[in-house]
């Protein structure tokens, strides 16, 4: 699995190097200062990120902000077995769908959360020792649901 990585990376630093030595530029790229594997993670985070900001642009959050923190039912677990996450999810698809916007990214943001949906109860609790504080999470969340 290393070496393939290293294939990939190098073939990535060797298509870009080319355009680019070919340009004069006085500051150095960002990219060539990153160890391959964080740079790696951050192309990933920043692929992530678009398509969860597609998601959260088109699709409708308020069904899902109930689910696991201040709804008024006790969640259903696994959560994959909730009708309120299997509305979400259904929604969400739905929206995108209609809209032309469904990229491979928002299916795979699907794949995630539908892998995360059938944790049951108490490894949940157990995954959820690694989340920050609650006043954290309500501050991060209270924008965007």
């Amino acid at each position: 699995m290393k070496l393939l990585a290293s294939i990939l990376m190098i073939t990535l630093l060797v298509t870009v190097a080319q355009p680019t030595a070919a340009q004069t530029s006085k500051t150095p790229s960002l990219v060539f200062e990153l160890p391959p594997a964080l740079g790696a993670a951050l192309q990933v985070m920043d692929n992530v990120s678009k398509a969860l900001d597609v998601m959260n642009k088109h699709c409708d959050n308020k069904a899902a902000k109930g689910i696991l923190h201040g709804g008024k039912k006790p969640v259903r677990w696994p959560l994959a077995k909730d009708p309120r996450f299997i509305k979400y999810v259904t929604g969400c698809k739905r929206q995108l769908k209609q809209k032309g916007v469904k990229t491979k990214g928002t299916d795979a943001i699907f794949v995630i959360m539908n892998k995360f949906a059938s944790i049951k109860e108490d490894e949940w609790l157990l995954i959820k020792t690694f989340a920050p504080d609650d006043e954290t999470i309500k501050k991060l969340f209270k924008k965007k649901l």
